[in-house]
């Protein structure tokens, strides 16, 4: 609960009390930290691998489902591609 009401304070500060706040760069400094992430292999939960299985890229789900309708589908529908580590 602590940790929500923390999130919900900075949040609030950086939406309503920072008018001079560019939204862009928060924009660009989330996403340039969300490939740092991926890069590293960090809090990543899927990989996904080529036909051939030989070269693999790790990934966030939430991100490849906030971008894409098919993978919104595929993570939050019956697939079976749902609980799978490891997308070919």
């Amino acid at each position: 609960v602590a940790l929500q009401i923390f999130f919900e304070d900075l949040w609030r500060d950086i939406l309503h009390h920072h008018e001079g706040f560019a939204h862009g760069a928060l924009c660009n400094r989330l996403l340039s930290n969300l490939n740092a992430l991926r890069l590293e292999g960090t809090l990543c939960d899927v990989e996904i691998r080529s036909a051939a299985e030989d070269d693999f890229v790790h990934a966030h789900k939430s991100v490849l489902a906030a971008a894409s309708p098919y993978f919104y589908a595929m993570f939050n529908g019956g697939l079976a591609e749902k609980n799978k580590a490891s997308l070919f």
